[in-house]
């Protein structure tokens, strides 16, 4: 896969958790208003808010299934969908949740509807499913032949939407993902395969009919690497980016030019010039996140692991100085999570760089200055959590994430 790597910002960003009075994971938040919003997640898992998340309700879905997608319609009308091919609807503002039947037993992981009555929902095994009459009934529009799991659907309107994922094919080795990209024009009865290159896609959201945003990247227990994909009307992805970091989960844009994207190890970035550059926010959590919704450019929630949920007020914005990414290749760090020693290594000329380390709270802890690509340091004493390695020099700012076991 070609990949075009694109300058951010780091700097320490205003997040802050709230108290969601559970330690379910939570893979999915929706607010149909600015101040009613709702989160779920595992074994049925439903959580609402009716004061902009300063507390948050557990509502009873009526299953126990996983649910791995949450949307509303309207103020009353909702949907969720998760593993066995769950599907619940509520008419009544969450108060009361029912089961319709789905037509299959595949993970459901994503829905969204363009409008009240023409909704999608997607999962595992390629599944599709689509409703014309405000979720009463499915019906299967799986694609004949497509083999993979589908994550995320976004619909521009009734006629024009995504589906991505990834599929997992056998090498002599061991096994690799590659990316799984469906479009379609005409609703959703055809869908052409537009995927390209490896790693999972995870999620996608478009700001118009010309300008569609797909995120993904590796699992936490592999190697860091981050993607972000802006694709045209065609489907082409004629902007490819992509920085190392940990994978992301989730991608939202408050309007054409303000998204933010979420992932593993409390990952936060952000855009305010339509994808062209990222700022690095600092979450204040390790926890990984799994979806990011904004009520307007500013005021945005976060949820993830062990019932994590963030809000920021201010979009984020940072506390500090910020510094400019080098353009070329980032850190790389190894082994990866380590005990014991890691290496740090840089492609670029570094020559009288410093090299720091900084806790999740965006403290340094270490600061060396090096003249070398490879350096190697001890971290046998810090204590374990997920770190920031900083390498500030001529060419500009590298970055990059490792685990202290």
């Amino acid at each position: 896969m070609m990949v075009a790597l694109f300058g951010v910002n780091c700097a320490i960003a205003q997040w802050t958790a709230l108290s969601s009075r559970t330690t379910s994971h939570l893979s999915s938040v929706y607010f149909p208003d600015v101040n009613t919003g709702y989160a779920a997640g595992e074994l049925g898992t439903i959580l609402k808010t009716s004061n902009a998340g300063l507390t948050w309700t557990a509502l009873s879905s009526g299953t126990s299934n996983n649910l791995n997608a949450v949307h509303f319609t309207d103020d009353n009308t909702g949907f969720a969908v998760g593993d066995l091919g769950t599907i619940i609807k509520t008419s009544n503002a969450g108060l009361t949740w029912s089961a319709i039947s789905s037509g299959t037993t595949e993970i459901l992981t994503s829905l969204y509807f363009p409008n009240a009555t023409t909704g999608f929902a997607v999962g595992h095994s390629a599944t599709i499913l689509k409703t014309i009459d405000g979720g009463t009934t499915w019906t299967n529009v799986t694609p004949f032949g497509v083999e993979g799991n589908l994550a995320s659907v976004y619909f521009t309107d009734a006629k024009r939407g995504y589906a991505v994922g990834g599929r997992t094919i056998l090498i002599p080795n061991g096994a690799i993902v590659l990316t799984l990209l469906l479009l379609t024009e005409d609703g959703g009865t055809t869908w052409g395969d537009a995927s390209m290159g490896t790693g999972p896609l995870t999620s996608v959201y478009c700001t118009d009919t010309n300008a569609c945003y797909a995120v993904g990247g590796s699992l936490p227990e592999r190697p860091p690497y981050s993607e972000v994909f802006k694709m045209k009307v065609n489907g082409d992805m004629t902007t490819q980016i992509s920085r190392s970091g940990y994978g992301l989960n989730s991608v939202y844009f408050a309007n054409a030019n303000t998204g933010y994207a979420v992932g593993f190890y409390g990952t936060i970035m952000k855009t305010s010039n339509g994808g062209t550059d990222w700022t690095i926010q600092n979450s204040g959590t390790p926890s990984h996140l799994s979806s990011v919704y904004f009520t307007d450019a500013n005021t945005g929630y976060a949820v993830g692991d062990m019932g994590t949920i963030l809000k920021t007020t201010n979009g984020g914005n940072s506390l500090g100085v910020n510094i400019q990414l080098s353009t070329e290749n980032s850190l790389k760090i190894y082994p990866n999570p380590s005990s014991d020693n890691i290496s740090i290594e840089t492609t670029v000329n570094q020559s009288h760089s410093e090299l720091s380390i900084l806790n999740i709270n965006g403290q340094k802890i270490l600061t060396r200055q090096i003249t070398e690509a490879v350096t190697q340091i001890n971290v046998s004493t810090l204590p374990g959590g997920v770190y920031e390695v900083q390498l500030i020099g001529e060419k500009g700012m590298q970055t990059g994430k490792f685990i202290k076991h």
